[in-house]
């Protein structure tokens, strides 16, 4: 089957090391292992610096931001937006009639209707790859758009008009469900996943790191991924303060990079850490399993209600024992007490953890190689590739754009 993988959104890029990279890469290889003859037409990086340099000069757009209201700037950032949406629409319906796909898979996004659209129009099957509740997600960041009131019906002809939905978790399917009265049955959870072909480990890179940030014989503590708030990392390195107060030989080692970053040197500086904390910057992806490998412990403080995180994969792939937050999520994939533990968003609750990991070794070792085991036989990329798609779970007819009912 020819497969029209799309992505309309200007800011995700496929080659970005975050999380929708890697989900990106890994469905599109996926497709691909399976015998699919794949396109990729993913609108991000390149296509945005070209748009961006014809409708922005970079001094003027940092002018505007910090002198025109905050209205008036998020108003222009979400009209360029359905802008661009449209050339992406132009540009997709050109790449259809190159390549004539059987199917288009989309990932979906905030504002965008180019790819259901140009299915239904062409009579194409499509599916929606749904990884958020994108208009409550942007109002969370700023609710000062003048045209957000449009975003909910945006969405609602997403979900309606694709022959399938395909999210994350089982918290977003009752979202979606729940909020666009969609037929149920198009609607299949599929949460993140792992390729193990992925997985490589680097001997002399771990040995350097443990020498770099002197960890050798330490209890390595350790999370990986983007430094965002809703990781709850400022919880995490308050946490490791309590435990490293009561053993000395705990390091904490933060992998990954963003915008909180001074915010948590500062915050581990304040608490006396600054020597016992790690923060190695951003690292490529292929290197990721090497610093997996050096942590005892690996620790997710806490996430958002509806996203799959990547990284539990990862953790579980590498046998590791997990902390990770108590969400629907990951609820949806671990068990708690059975494939790790599951926390609140607490200082005191992710402390009493991680003693008990620390403080119970065999009980730990014996939770990561359960989870270790559905891992590699539940969550594998190429799982989702195929039930995103598999005619058993949705008939052709059904897969259909504008078909389903809902």
């Amino acid at each position: 089957m020819k497969i029209l993988y799309y992505s309309p959104n200007p800011s995700l890029c496929l080659d970005s090391p975050s999380g929708y990279g890697t989900h990106m890469r890994e469905m599109i290889n996926a497709f691909r292992g399976l015998g699919h003859s794949v396109r990729e037409v993913v609108r991000g990086g390149v296509a945005l610096r070209g748009v961006r340099s014809k409708t922005f000069n970079a001094k003027l757009k940092t002018f505007a931001k910090t002198a025109a209201p905050k209205i008036v700037w998020e108003t222009a950032k979400d009209i360029n937006l359905a802008w661009f949406d449209y050339g992406s629409y132009i540009a997709l319906l050109k790449q259809i009639h190159e390549f004539k796909p059987d199917m288009i898979y989309e990932r979906g996004n905030y504002l965008q209707l180019s790819g259901v659209t140009a299915a239904k129009k062409l009579g194409i099957p499509h599916v929606l790859e749904f990884n958020a509740p994108f208009v409550q997600e942007r109002s969370s960041f700023s609710p000062f758009s003048l045209i957000q009131y449009l975003a909910p019906k945006v969405e609602n002809r997403q979900v309606s008009l694709t022959g399938r939905v395909v999210v994350v978790s089982s918290a977003l399917r009752e979202f979606v469900i729940d909020v666009y009265k969609i037929n149920p049955l198009k609607v299949i959870v599929t949460p993140n996943a792992i390729n193990l072909e992925d997985i490589r480990i680097l001997p002399s890179l771990i040995a350097s790191t443990k020498r770099r940030f002197d960890l050798d014989g330490k209890i390595v503590l350790g999370f990986v991924g983007s430094l965002f708030k809703w990781h709850g990392i400022d919880i995490l390195v308050r946490a490791f303060a309590k435990v490293y107060a009561l053993y000395p030989n705990v390091r904490l080692m933060i992998v990954g990079d963003g915008f909180l970053r001074t915010e948590l040197e500062q915050l581990a500086a304040k608490l006396g850490l600054s020597n016992k904390v790690v923060f190695t910057g951003q690292v490529p992806h292929e290197h990721v399993f090497s610093f997996i490998e050096i942590m005892d412990i690996a620790v997710m403080a806490s996430s958002n209600w509806y996203g799959s995180p990547v990284k539990l994969f990862e953790y579980g792939a590498m046998s590791k024992p997990i902390i990770a937050p108590d969400t629907g999520p990951v609820r949806d994939v671990m068990v708690s007490g059975e494939d790790g533990i599951l926390v609140s968003a607490d200082v005191h609750d992710l402390f009493r953890a991680i003693i008990f990991t620390i403080d119970n070794p065999g009980n730990s070792a014996a939770a990561a190689r359960r989870f270790h085991d559905k891992v590699v036989k539940n969550h594998l990329w190429v799982n989702n590739a195929r039930a995103s798609i598999d005619g058993s779970v949705c008939s052709p007819c059904q897969v259909r754009t504008g078909v389903s009912s809902g």
